[in-house]
């Protein structure tokens, strides 16, 4: 038994309350939901595969996508260990990932990023994991939406659905892409927050896999505050993605207006951009800006998507284009140590942990 008894009272007004796992936390979730507690969260069941013992404390984050009434979750964990690193902020993105349990690599990412002290939000995808929002209302337009997808069953059906429902009664003063907001707003809130509450923050960083990489990609590309961001196996232009057949469907890789290839030779491939902003475009944003890094990290022989050495076509233009702007770097890491589908422990060691050294303690 313990030497010292250590009470938390919990206010009485609270309306959400984190425990940590276990038969005990399992007890007292149990007696405080029978007691009126409106959300009573057990980490064990939302960060299962992440060792808990490296965790200080926990943030359950709750992004409302106003003006709909749409939510997103998202965990803050404030690592045990405490050095400079607890001022710089490392944002994880699941993907499409399935089951309960956090894995391919995110939860070793996340264990390592935890024991060196930085602190990390973990996030999913909507429809996927924790997020089990389906339903998008917009009450003063009447507006109502509901996904049928069954979460915890990976695929893209739920987001082709969400988009396809989304751009057929969106009401006409919103923007045809607002479909991308579910995907992207949290992510920007979940930075809003931390550098709001940590007035002496250092940085943030971001990486995620498969549909987290893309995560990964386009918030780099919209939020400069994302320093450095390393996204795995999650996008290749659309003229590359015909080389590595995995990587086809998923509207929110492919939104016309907004990613357009035309091929302008008849040759069957795609070779000019015609949308708002390629995918190459998003690629350089995500490294452009003073102090700002990206590294794309695709796996070589990936079972699922973005394989192949088609890279090689576009990785030295988009890194001799940010290279020009003046600002920032872009690079690309072709990981050949495996043949499956996860942000490798090579990569961890060897590329993404080596990136964030700067300024680490």
């Amino acid at each position: 038994p313990p030497k010292e008894k250590h009470v938390m009272e919990i206010p009485k007004t609270a309306s959400c309350v984190v425990i940590g796992g276990g038969a005990v936390g399992l007890s007292v979730a149990y007696h405080l939901a029978r007691g009126g507690m409106r959300e009573v969260v057990l980490l064990e069941k939302d960060l299962l595969g992440v060792d808990h013992s490296l965790a200080g404390s926990v943030d359950r984050l709750d992004a409302d996508i106003a003006p709909f009434d749409f939510h997103a979750i998202a965990y803050l964990i404030h690592p045990r260990r405490s050095n400079a690193n607890n001022r710089r902020m490392v944002i994880v993105h699941s993907g499409h990932r399935q089951g309960v349990a956090l894995g391919e690599g995110v939860n070793d990412t996340i264990d390592r990023l935890l024991a060196d002290g930085f602190t990390v939000l973990v996030m999913d995808m909507p429809l996927v994991g924790w997020n089990t929002d389906k339903t998008i209302e917009l009450a003063e337009e009447g507006f109502t939406v509901t996904v049928t997808v069954t979460i915890g069953v990976r695929g893209t059906s739920g987001h082709n659905e969400m988009f396809e429902k989304l751009t057929a009664k969106l009401p006409a003063k919103l923007p045809a892409g607002t479909a991308f907001r579910f995907f992207l707003e949290p992510i920007v809130q979940g930075v809003n927050h931390f550098l709001h509450t940590n007035g002496d923050a250092v940085d943030v960083s971001m990486l995620g896999l498969s549909g987290g990489g893309w995560a990964t990609h386009m918030a780099a590309a919209i939020d400069p505050r994302i320093k450095q961001s390393f996204p795995v196996a999650g996008a290749y232009p659309l003229y590359a993605r015909a080389f590595a057949p995995g990587s086809l469907g998923d509207t929110e890789q492919y939104y016309t207006p907004l990613y357009r290839e035309i091929d302008s030779d008849g040759d069957a491939i795609p070779d000019t951009a015609a949308g708002v902003a390629s995918w190459l475009e998003i690629f350089a944003l995500g490294g452009y800006g003073k102090g700002r890094r990206q590294i794309q990290i695709l796996n070589f022989e990936d079972s699922c998507c973005f394989y192949t050495s088609v890279f090689e076509t576009y990785d030295d233009f988009v890194s001799g284009v940010v290279d020009k702007l003046g600002h920032g770097d872009w690079d690309l890491h072709s990981d050949r140590t495996h043949k499956v589908h996860i942000i490798s422990a090579d990569v961890l060691n060897r590329v993404i942990m080596p990136a964030l050294a700067v300024g680490q303690d």
